[in-house]
């Protein structure tokens, strides 16, 4: 893990403590040669180990079972989600203008400091401003800062990291992404493809593609039964 955040991630360029920058890593270069060939000898025997694995394992074929879920997933996903391709439009031009009017509640309320919810070192730097730094802009940190009643944020900072929280919702881009992967079927019948990958996950399970339909928010009711 330390390699590949070092030779596979961009660096970091600080004046003081201050993130101004991003660099590439050159892994030619002197700073870089024990780590990149040490990363080189890892994905060497990584590679060995699973051809190793490969070897030993019992069939080549899937058993019964196993054949016939594979055969189930190949199916579903040829049949496809329905879309209504209509209604995602109009969600997504609402979604639009709704993320044109915050960006522009943002701007105005941090005097231009901050156009974007995702403009993150522009975000912590305006807070620590503000006097109140923060550790990062991930999501689950800052909806704990804001939820926890022991901690006390100054006002602008509550309503841009609240405001930000709110545009920067990855529930959204589900909206993009139905747009990007359907296809006309008959009649105008929109669907959505190949969402599902057959034993996934080291469980067995399926995985999402696509638009990951596991993710999507599940239907909560108070009153089930008269649903």
């Amino acid at each position: 893990a330390r390699l590949i955040k070092k030779c596979c991630t961009p660096q970091p360029v600080k004046e003081g403590r201050r993130i101004v920058g991003y660099v590439k890593p050159n892994l030619f270069s002197p700073q870089y040669q024990n780590d990149f060939e040490e990363l080189k000898s890892y994905c060497i025997d990584d590679v060995a180990a699973m051809r190793e694995d490969v070897k030993l394992l019992p069939r080549k074929e899937l058993i019964p079972v196993e054949h016939e879920i594979w055969k189930l997933t190949a199916k579903m996903n040829l049949e496809g989600l329905p879309v209504v391709a209509e209604e995602v439009s109009s969600i997504l031009a609402r979604i639009e203008q709704a993320l044109e009017d915050g960006k522009k509640e943002l701007a105005k309320m941090t005097n231009k400091v901050i156009t974007s919810p995702f403009q993150y070192a522009r975000i912590k730097d305006f807070c620590e401003k503000e006097g109140f730094p923060i550790q990062n802009v991930q999501a689950a940190y800052i909806q704990d800062l804001i939820n926890d009643p022991e901690v006390r944020l100054p006002e602008i900072v509550e309503k841009v990291l609240t405001l930000c929280q709110m545009l920067g919702k990855s529930s959204t881009a589900k909206y993009r992404k139905m747009v990007d992967y359907m296809v006309p079927g008959k009649a105008e019948d929109y669907r959505v493809n190949d969402s599902l990958c057959y034993h996934g996950a080291g469980t067995g399970r399926w995985a999402g593609r696509g638009i990951q339909p596991q993710n999507f928010p599940r239907a909560q009711s108070k009153q089930p039964e008269e649903d």
